[in-house]
């Protein structure tokens, strides 16, 4: 999902900034400072900085044009993005709300303006897993945009990305489908197959498809985005990067979802499953890519390269080829870490053990797809502690808690022992660190 964020925030800042512009200007000196401190703030995405000055000009707005003003409509949703940005999301959706009821007394169910509330209310409601009500408010934006810009703009591609999301996590699979391959026809519609602003949305597709399992999809459109700026820009442009990127960890996101069982092979043999042994040459050509294009650009962005540098060691550490990823794991250590929320939160990806292959034991894949009702159904955990040793390697594992059953337990620790992680690093070197944990459930039928 961090692809689709490169295309998803476009739309919450339509709802921070883009407003209308229907309501009669408040006071503008009165407006002015909190308006340019909020704006400052937006365009370098302080987002708690951006809190204070919002909802000032939420008060101002009330103040001086009262509390149906089309005014206080505008605040709200800049308020609300606000609010959205810092996962402040019961707020997000009160302002949200607020600012609907408002435009649709002054305009009506379908009047223009309305798509920045329902698009903001559609967001949040998504960022809470409630998808189905998600899906009926994005629906809705997206028709209030179509009757005012015509049934296929693209500046509804964020919507349909988002509606397409929610749609699939409502079980709409087929309507999301649709959806994105109106995002596309659009795009391809406005810009041609091979411009450069359809390469962008065409990888935007890719991240889509490989995020739900649709991985042939996904690919062709990295394919196709890759194919475009290939000829349109040259081999070593730096915007094949994130497509590249992308193809080659694809496979690894496939490698991930046929381990958990999400992905069978069909009776008839249409196609062979990936596995640790089985990483197809396209991938790795792809990462490695990736990785050189960055090399020889001196404005690369340091987070991305020393992630792309991360991604081709675990590809080669899946490949049983230690010394080459050891080699890219090193290129990434002398780089400094990201500072960011995740790192803050979790910590360097070098500075602990991180599992990259692990298959499922079978008796642990039962019922995720036989359609058995919940309630016949108990949920069955076991611990494990194990030391993950410098090559990567799961060292003695042991069971320390477990309501399992002995042949859960059993086919546990034979799949675990079988399983690689991305070694931790210290001063430079992988390193043995034991007392790792893992916890493994199954789903068992009610006795």
């Amino acid at each position: 999902m961090q692809q689709l964020s490169r295309y998803r925030l476009p739309l919450v800042c339509a709802a921070l900034l883009a407003v209308t512009g229907q309501s009669v200007a408040a006071d503008a000196t009165d407006r002015e400072a909190p308006l340019l401190k909020y704006e400052a703030s937006i365009k370098e995405r302080h987002w708690e900085d951006a809190l204070v000055p919002a909802q000032q000009l939420v008060d101002l707005a009330k103040a001086k044009e009262g509390e149906q003003s089309l005014a206080l409509a505008d605040a709200l949703i800049r308020l609300g993005g606000v609010q959205y940005q810092l996962k402040d999301y019961p707020n997000a959706e009160a302002s949200f709300i607020t600012a609907l009821r408002i435009r649709e007394k002054q305009g009506g169910a379908l009047a223009r303006g309305l798509e920045d509330p329902l698009s903001g209310l559609g967001l949040t409601l998504a960022a809470t897993d409630r998808h189905a009500e998600a899906s009926q408010v994005l629906e809705r934006a997206l028709l209030v945009s179509q009757r005012h810009n015509g049934l296929f703009d693209v500046s509804q591609n964020g919507l349909r990305l988002q509606l397409a999301s929610s749609l699939i996590e409502s079980g709409r699979g087929l309507e999301a489908h649709q959806q994105m391959q109106n995002l596309l026809q659009t795009a391809e519609t406005a810009y041609g197959k091979n411009d450069l602003r359809f390469a962008e949305i065409a990888d935007v597709g890719g991240d889509w498809y490989s995020r739900w399992g649709f991985f042939d999809i996904g690919r062709n459109l990295y394919r196709t985005a890759i194919r475009t700026i290939e000829t349109k820009a040259g081999p070593n442009d730096p915007r094949l990067v994130n497509p590249l990127r992308s193809l080659g960890r694809s496979f690894i996101r496939e490698l991930l979802f046929t381990n958990a069982g999400l992905l069978r092979a069909p009776a008839n043999g249409g196609f062979r499953l990936l596995s640790r042994t089985r990483l197809p040459q396209e991938g790795e050509d792809a990462m490695v890519r990736a990785v050189r294009i960055m090399e020889a650009n001196d404005a690369r962005n340091p987070t991305v390269f020393r992630v792309a540098l991360i991604d081709s060691g675990d590809w080669y550490l899946l490949k049983n080829d230690r010394d080459k990823a050891l080699e890219f794991y090193g290129k990434a250590l002398t780089l400094p870490a990201a500072s960011t929320t995740e790192t803050a939160l979790v910590g360097d990806p070098l500075s602990f053990p991180a599992m990259l292959d692990y298959e499922q034991p079978q008796v642990a894949l039962r019922y995720i797809e036989r359609g058995r009702a919940p309630e016949k159904l108990i949920e069955r955990k076991l611990t494990m502690e194990f030391t993950v040793s410098s090559t990567g390697a799961v060292v003695d594992p042991r069971i320390i808690e477990s309501d399992a059953t002995e042949r859960m337990e059993r086919e546990t620790l034979t799949s675990i022992r079988e399983a690689l992680y991305r070694p931790r690093f210290e001063n430079g070197v992988p390193v043995d660190t034991p007392n790792v944990r893992y916890q493994q459930t199954f789903r068992d039928l009610k006795n």
